[in-house]
């Protein structure tokens, strides 16, 4: 599959996709009333679950990004 199907298949699956608003409002609102500090991460494991891991993080940015309609503020809150 060539490059420009890949990426045109990724965004008519986010146009499909069931947002679940409540439950990504909830994060954020975790976020902003807790905030979010140091926290202590088992290296070895998130390296051995990286594929896992990057998955989630990109779907946290997409999530946030579309609440916040802000690429930026969706890419760095699904990093913290």
């Amino acid at each position: 599959m060539s490059k420009s199907n890949s990426w045109q298949n990724h965004v008519q699956g986010l146009a499909n996709r069931t947002w679940e608003v409540e439950s990504i409002r909830k994060r954020l609102s975790n976020l902003r009333l807790k905030g979010f500090g140091p926290k202590d991460l088992d290296w070895v494991s998130l390296q051995g679950s990286r594929k896992e891991v990057l998955d989630q993080v990109q779907c946290r940015a997409e999530e946030y990004e579309y609440l916040t309609h802000s690429c930026s503020k969706g890419s760095a809150l699904a990093l913290i």
